[in-house]
């Protein structure tokens, strides 16, 4: 997933909408923006908050 983002971010030049653009581009961009955003807080919850909860619990038994 990391390295789609990244290929993504590469491909729209880190979001950034065209200049002669119109304002479904300017949207599209920033909504890519705000997911990209997203999939990364999750995946940093997922990979550093919760497996390792997950793997401390299941160590217990």
């Amino acid at each position: 997933m990391e390295y789609l983002l990244k290929e993504l971010r590469k491909v729209t030049n880190e979001y950034t909408a065209p200049e002669d653009g119109c304002a479904t581009y300017d949207r599209t961009f920033e909504s890519l923006r705000e997911l990209d955003s997203n999939i990364r807080e999750h995946l940093h919850l997922e990979n550093n908050i919760l497996l390792p909860r997950l793997k401390n619990e299941l160590n217990k038994y």
